[in-house]
């Protein structure tokens, strides 16, 4: 069994505790559940293999209170596939207080609703750490947002990724010219020494700097997938691949297989090549990132927010930060629509060129759904918000 406290705000009486304590108890798998008014919480002992955290805030949403829970999104600079998601929700799903997670490899985050009063997002960022995975860490007091954190770790990790790209480059060409050599020509044009040193064992070192550099890492992830994790992912079969061509290679050099061929090229190609798509990958998910700060960056700075009193309609320019859903929004032509809604009132066309690449301005009506930082151009349009800040 394990015991969870869950805040919970609404409570006002003892016949409130009671419902939430009631509701949590109803959940398949809680041992036990009571609530405290007073305290704004309740404590739930429960079996974790027939519930999870989740089921027990909606059990207390279900019953009409509001749990007290925190969001947040972490970067991670390192998933590669939907495995390497996986395990990230795993892992961080396992932490007490968490309620849901959704890690996202091609967005490089994961997204957790967590317990306030239960974790943090310290011990959320330790356990994406020890499912071997980097996560862009709040540092706190550094003066950094979130976004330049992001930024500054995906720039270090393209320039890493380049780098192991070039020296694989460097290692695997001269090994590339003795397989075609050996292929095309029979052994015939390079010679069978350098500086003295037999060719095979020249491809041994080039081989070697290759395992010891561009595999590391790739050998430290199947580590972790394998023991930490127990699965499978890319890097496995990557370590697998590489590791046996080059394992066969030195038993062939050494003469325990006299006819054996050399495959030191194929060991230190499939490694070049894996880091050159990993490059490859880093790069485009930077430009996609800064093509979408370009797309913020179009945002609207203020809005007209819409009041009614007494009948009487009164209008005033907000931050757009003070904005909240529900709120109604007054935009005259040419003005930016500062938030997603949805038109109340109102007929106009929209162009929605910097968000869909649609040129065609697209004419909107009571009831139809605008975008965020698309521009209006004809007639006024009365808007209700329906998603602001990140949630846009």
């Amino acid at each position: 069994m394990e015991r969870l406290t869950v805040g919970v705000g609404g409570m006002t009486c003892a016949n409130c505790a009671t419902t939430v304590g009631d509701a949590l108890a109803s959940v398949a798998g809680v041992e036990s559940a009571t609530a405290n008014f007073a305290a704004d919480e309740a404590t739930v002992e429960y079996d974790p293999t027939a519930t999870e955290p989740a089921a027990l805030v909606a059990a207390v949403r279900e019953a009409g209170y509001e749990p007290v829970t925190a969001e947040t999104t972490v970067g991670i600079t390192d998933m590669t596939c939907t495995n390497c998601s996986q395990t990230v929700e795993r892992a961080v799903g396992g932490v007490d207080g968490v309620v849901q997670v959704d890690a996202n490899f091609a967005a490089d985050e994961a997204r957790v609703e967590y317990l306030a009063d239960t974790t943090d997002r310290a011990r959320i960022e330790d356990a994406i750490a020890d499912a071997g995975y980097t996560p862009v860490r709040d540092e706190g007091g550094d003066g950094d947002s979130e976004a330049d954190r992001r930024e500054a770790a995906r720039t270090a990790e393209i320039r890493h990724q380049r780098n192991l790209t070039l020296l694989g480059v460097v290692v695997s060409l001269p090994l590339l010219a003795f397989m075609a050599d050996h292929l095309l020509f029979g052994g015939t044009v390079l010679p069978e020494t350098v500086a003295g040193v037999e060719t095979g064992w020249v491809q041994f070192g080039l081989a070697s700097v290759a395992q010891i550099v561009l595999g590391r890492e790739f050998y430290a992830n199947s580590y972790d997938a394998l023991v930490k994790n127990r699965t499978a992912n890319m890097d496995v079969l990557i370590a697998l691949g590489s590791s046996t061509a080059f394992g066969y290679s030195v038993v062939a050099l050494l003469g325990v297989l006299p006819e054996a061929g050399l495959y030191f090229d194929t060991a230190a190609l499939i490694l070049t090549f894996i880091t050159l798509g990993n490059y490859l990958e880093a790069r485009s998910k930077g430009q996609a990132s800064e093509a979408l700060r370009s797309l913020l960056a179009l945002e609207a700075e203020t809005a007209t927010v819409v009041e009614a009193d007494d009948g009487t309609e009164t209008e005033s320019e907000v931050p757009l930060a003070n904005v909240a859903v529900g709120d109604r929004l007054r935009v005259r032509p040419g003005e930016k629509i500062p938030t997603d809604g949805e038109v109340v009132a109102g007929e106009s066309a929209v162009d929605e060129s910097t968000v869909t690449g649609e040129s065609v301005p697209v004419s909107k009506t009571p009831g139809d759904e605008v975008i965020g930082s698309t521009i209006n151009e004809q007639g006024v349009l009365t808007v209700e918000a329906t998603r602001v800040g990140e949630k846009t």
